[in-house]
């Protein structure tokens, strides 16, 4: 039995490990469970530093989620917005252009109807000086018929070319 346990050393062993767990029971173990005590608060710390993190970073999610649907409505309205500008704009062109087109026909038929009220002024002067020079021509001549055929052909003619 001597070969298999040796009390005394066992004894020995029990005995420098009982002085050794003393020993750092003493001098190390409050040091050990002040550093285990502040890795837990710092580890604690940490976890609420991430939670919160993760809290802010969900807030900041949904708010950027909102701004950007906010962003598209904003964008669509701005495009509704300047297509209506555009149709307002395109009806106000096309309603000066018909204004305009209106004027310049009623000016044209102005200029027109005072040309035509010309042409006729001038006719009816050229009428009278024919006829007032046509009844000079007869007054002057002879009164024959053969000649007043005549004149009244000169005149017709001469009608014909104005």
């Amino acid at each position: 039995m001597g070969d298999l346990i040796n009390i005394n050393q066992v004894l020995v062993q029990a005995v420098s490990f009982a002085i050794l767990f003393f020993l750092l029971k003493f001098f190390v173990w409050e040091k050990i469970k002040i550093i285990l005590k502040n890795r837990r608060e710092k580890i604690k710390t940490e976890l609420e530093n991430i939670n919160s993190m993760q809290k802010d970073i969900e807030l900041l999610k949904k708010e950027y989620s909102e701004k950007l649907h906010n962003i598209d409505e904003i964008s669509k309205m701005k495009i509704d917005e300047a297509v209506k500008n555009g149709k307002i704009l395109a009806e106000n062109i096309i309603s000066s252009a018909n204004q305009e087109s209106e004027k310049m026909i009623k000016k044209a038929k102005q200029e027109i109807m005072l040309e035509i009220n010309k042409n006729k002024e001038e006719m009816k002067n050229n009428m009278i000086d024919l006829s007032l020079s046509i009844a000079k021509k007869i007054l002057e001549k002879e009164i024959d018929e053969e000649k007043n055929k005549k004149i009244i052909e000169d005149f017709l003619k001469e009608l014909e070319k104005c």
